[in-house]
């Protein structure tokens, strides 16, 4: 029996009710979390009208022709926060006419195939760059694809994100492989390894061409927030798949050009493929989310805009142990010319003492080179030999497979 027959168990309803909409679950989550006298679908259907009630509608429609919308939660809020405040304080601009590829983009060009399962390290990969030869097997293929499709994408800043610029960029991710995106799906149905055994549509061959130019009119609306855009437009690919091939690494490009092109330049100097390969469990179950919802994105935007923002973090924080290495090694080459013993006056100049732990900060640097600078693959690579061995990223994939 529901709770709505009862007396008091109402309130543990309401409480419930309260707390899903403060803490954004999908509905596989919020069924164990409800005790037995509570049935799933009486609850879940209010649940869900109370949320479409606050809802954002967007200019995109799902298979059934009804538009996808999202439900502004206080993470978003924060994290936007977060980001915004970032953006207000940077003083640094891009020029669309100049841009330039930074290190962090040629970590890209590698970290964007391994969240799918590439087969290759990242030293693999930066020696094949490097070597200018032409790509030998599918992994090389695609890290090469990576490579050209980020320079085409930084010559075309300027360029409006229309139909033509967006298949433009497909396809030069899919050059050369078995399912080259040359154009839109043309099957009904679409492998996403990520969904296992499970049961999912995307929306039929037919209906792409349309979803497409309502999609590219959605990137170019002034009045629509960047944030919205960077995450809603992930989301919005990862749910339709309208190319046979290389549809999960234009959803990382894309929203990357939204961010260059809108105030957000400090990104240029993060892979956002990078920090999703640490986290992978979390961007398959945000994408595996609005899959199973059909209409509710917040689930992956949510999740999106909360990574941006651990991304800043984890750059801001490479910065500040670059500089504090930078400065250790100043002060070691004054003191070694000036004659000066160096550790008696580094101790002095930092208030320690013999046997007092170092300050917390001053381990090695977690990637070579500077955030800014470009680099070729062949100077990351001698630079990574002499810094510190970077963090491991792990890859969780189980036995899916790559995902498309």
């Amino acid at each position: 029996m529901d709770a709505y027959n009862h007396g008091n168990p109402g309130s543990v309803r309401e409480q419930r009710l309260n707390y899903f909409m403060e803490n954004y679950l999908p509905k596989n989550e919020v069924l164990y979390r409800l005790p037995l006298d509570i049935q799933i679908e009486p609850f879940w259907a209010e649940l869900s009208n109370r949320r479409k009630a606050g809802a954002v509608l967007l200019p995109l429609e799902n298979a059934a022709g009804m538009p996808y919308w999202y439900t502004l939660t206080k993470k978003m809020v924060a994290a936007s926060t977060r980001l915004c405040g970032e953006a207000l304080n940077c003083t640094e601009e891009i020029d669309p006419f100049r841009m330039k590829m930074t290190s962090a983009m040629t970590q890209e060009m590698y970290f964007t195939s391994f969240v799918e399962g590439a087969q290759v390290s990242l030293e693999e990969s930066l020696d094949f760059l490097g070597s200018g030869a032409e790509p030998s097997n599918i992994n090389e293929q695609m890290v090469w694809n990576n490579k050209n499709a980020w320079e085409q994408m930084c010559k075309n800043l300027y360029r409006p994100m229309d139909e033509g610029y967006l298949k433009y960029l497909a396809w030069c991710l899919t050059d050369g492989m078995e399912n080259c995106a040359d154009d839109y799906r043309q099957t009904d149905t679409h492998p996403v390894a990520a969904m296992g055994y499970e049961s999912y549509s995307v929306p039929p061959a037919c209906r792409i061409p349309d979803m497409m130019r309502r999609y590219a009119a959605f990137l170019m609306d002034p009045g629509i927030h960047p944030l919205v855009k960077a995450s809603a437009g992930a989301a919005y690919l990862l749910v339709t798949r309208p190319f046979p091939e290389g549809n999960e690494r234009l959803s990382r490009m894309v929203p990357a050009a939204i961010l260059f092109r809108s105030g957000y330049p400090f990104f240029k100097d993060i892979s956002l493929s990078g920090v999703i390969a640490k986290e992978n469990y979390l961007y398959y179950k945000g994408m595996c989310d609005i899959i199973r919802d059909g209409g509710d994105l917040t689930y992956f935007m949510e999740y999106y805009l909360e990574m941006l923002v651990r991304a800043l973090d984890q750059m801001n924080e490479w910065k500040r142990r670059k500089r504090e290495e930078e400065e250790k090694g100043l002060a070691k080459a004054e003191h070694e010319a000036s004659g000066i013993p160096l550790g008696s006056s580094i101790q002095a100049a930092s208030g320690r003492k013999d046997g007092d732990a170092p300050a917390a900060g001053q381990a090695g640097l977690t990637a070579p080179g500077s955030p800014g600078e470009t680099e070729s693959p062949a100077k990351m690579k001698q630079a990574e030999s002499t810094a510190h061995d970077p963090p491991a990223v792990t890859s969780v994939h189980g036995n899916n497979g790559p995902a498309r």
